[in-house]
């Protein structure tokens, strides 16, 4: 199945859609959260989270907990700890979770370099294969909330966490679904859920995400030969650091998977 491949620019490049069941799930209890100018927002209630929970659904962290979280890891991240959270709106249990599962907030530079600023794992978006490259965490964040919340990508159909990460991070490039969920369960639920909005950060929609990551993206013209975005793909194997002469991540190793 092909992945979406968002170019970070002005399209999309071509996609297989994979096509999830809607049902009824179990999950965490909804409550409607009512920010400045009336705008409302759904997050999920004080339940504890399971696989099966709705990945959208999954609310904000305090900023405090964002912030020491990075820094418990002696992560790179924590410099920019407030512009992330920031592009993270509404998804920041979700967002720390899944760092801490594929590059332990960018501490694990045996997977992805460091200098990379990609945390989250996505791959470039031009079918190289490689690891896309962002000049900062806070653009990588940002493409990592289109990649998830574009309604014509991958994802659209994903309702929960399971489902969510089933593409992600698919069984057919070797990742372990089953440990991946169960790892960002037991984060989120370790996260103390924000009860309201911050006022100083109203929601973002959709268009204005774009207009923000079209206007930061680096020019096409810098020499890294990846700065395009594209669809995530799970760490779950170690890999190789970085070759020191021309700056790619070296191919996968196959090891034996991580506790």
């Amino acid at each position: 199945m092909a992945h979406k491949a968002w170019t970070g620019g002005d399209e999309p490049v071509a996609i297989c859609r994979r096509r999830l069941g809607q049902g009824l799930l179990a999950g965490a209890g909804i409550g409607l959260i009512i920010g400045p100018g009336g705008v409302g927002r759904e997050t999920a209630a004080a339940a504890s989270i399971t696989g099966h929970s709705p990945w959208r659904r999954l609310g904000d962290t305090t900023a405090a907990t964002f912030r020491a979280e990075f820094e418990r890891m002696g992560s790179p991240m924590a410099r920019e700890a407030e512009a992330i959270r920031g592009e993270v709106d509404g998804f920041s249990r979700l967002f720390l979770a899944m760092s801490f599962h594929e590059t332990k907030h960018s501490t694990a530079s045996d997977v992805i370099p460091e200098s990379y600023s990609n945390a989250l794992a996505i791959k470039a978006g031009n079918g190289s294969g490689r690891w896309a490259r962002y000049p900062t965490y806070q653009a990588a964040a940002r493409i990592w909330v289109r990649l998830l919340t574009n309604p014509d990508g991958p994802y659209a159909d994903a309702v929960s966490i399971r489902d969510l990460i089933s593409i992600y991070a698919p069984r057919f490039d070797n990742n372990k679904v089953t440990v991946y969920v169960s790892t960002i369960v037991d984060q989120i639920n370790s996260y103390p859920l924000t009860p309201v909005r911050t006022p100083d950060r109203p929601a973002k929609d959709d268009q204005q995400r774009t207009r923000e990551a079209r206007r930061d993206r680096p020019a096409r013209t810098r020499p890294d030969p990846d700065p395009g975005d594209g669809a995530p793909r799970s760490t779950d194997e170690p890999q190789t650091a970085a070759d020191p002469g021309d700056g790619e991540p070296r191919p996968r190793t196959e090891t034996s998977p991580k506790n």
